[in-house]
């Protein structure tokens, strides 16, 4: 969805809003979203303030981040129960051909499996990863795979962590995380996510040289129903997904609409100009630091002498006081 599609009387300018939080530019809302009834991203009713804007500048279909908004998925997160209609097992995505039903983490393991870039072993962070879900998948395809999961809070912990292949459940800032991992997994997370592409750069220091960034999020073209969803904040459509990613400094390996029903699945690496740069920034710092060092030896010789030069002199006018 974007603002060249939206008849006049679906738009309501507003002076009032913050700028865009994927570019800065401003944003138009959208009249009438006040009024609809929203859902939580776990399934629950939710009669919040709600509003729904649009980008000039971008397209992106977005909440606008403002302290309601925040204060609103708090009060969300703080309840939240991680498919708790099924009683905390994941829903089955079904093919739209054959109808043929398989668990989303599934079909997604599969999916990336398929793509043969994976190596034998490995570590892989997966943040957002609720009660665990994607972990268990992997790992019963990856056994010799180290993984990470990265949680809000640890109600899930020893659920998490009983994992087979699970070293941590890690609480805490993504900056506070030590390892580089070679997979880091955002499956239905980015949308949660204000300002992604300052996240996404965040992750690319915890990136190996030929790690990967799998992205999966509701797909707002197949399903408009996702501008809903009080707690997502980023509403994609395929064209604004790969635009983030590229803004962030990856570059898109692989992209799938079809992987998941209604969701775009994304396999990216990071850029290889940006790598090539980050090299070359370092070869030139090697390559000055011996120019430095030749400057400071070369002086200290003649420091050196000069010191060596005034003793004697010195030496012999203390001689001559003495006489």
């Amino acid at each position: 969805m974007s603002l060249s599609i939206l008849s006049e009387s679906e738009v309501l300018k507003s002076f009032q809003l913050p700028s865009c939080h994927v570019c800065k530019g401003q944003l138009i809302e959208l009249s009438g979203f006040p009024v609809a009834n929203q859902v939580t991203s776990d399934c629950r009713p939710w009669f919040g303030s709600g509003h729904l804007a649009v980008c000039k500048d971008c397209g992106i279909v977005q909440k606008p981040i403002t302290k309601e908004w925040l204060q609103e998925v708090d009060e969300i997160y703080a309840g939240y129960a991680v498919y708790e209609q099924g009683g905390g097992v994941e829903q089955v995505s079904f093919d739209q051909n054959t109808g043929a039903g398989l668990a989303r983490s599934e079909k997604i393991v599969d999916w990336l499996q398929r793509q043969g870039v994976l190596p034998k072993t490995g570590s892989l962070l997966d943040i957002g990863c609720g009660n665990g879900v994607f972990l268990r998948a992997f790992g019963a395809h990856n056994p010799c795979w180290q993984m990470t999961g990265s949680e809000l809070d640890t109600r899930n912990s020893a659920l998490i962590e009983s994992i087979p292949g699970v070293a941590q459940l890690h609480v805490g800032t993504i900056e506070s995380l030590k390892a580089r991992f070679d997979l880091i997994v955002l499956i239905h997370a980015l949308e949660h996510i204000p300002a992604p592409v300052d996240y996404l750069k965040s992750l690319s220091s915890l990136l190996n040289p030929d790690g990967f960034l799998l992205i999966q999020v509701p797909d707002l073209d197949a399903s408009p129903f996702d501008i809903l969803i009080a707690d997502h904040c980023t509403h994609f459509s395929t064209e604004t997904l790969c635009s983030i990613v590229d803004k962030s400094g990856f570059d898109s390996f692989h992209f799938e609409a079809g992987c998941v029903t209604k969701e775009l699945t994304l396999l990216a690496k990071r850029s290889v100009l940006l790598d090539e740069r980050a090299a070359k920034h370092s070869y030139t710092s090697a390559a000055r630091q011996p120019q430095d060092s030749r400057k400071t030896a070369a002086r200290q010789p003649q420091d050196s002498r000069k010191t060596a030069a005034r003793q004697p002199q010195d030496s012999r006018k203390t001689a001559a006081r003495q006489h």
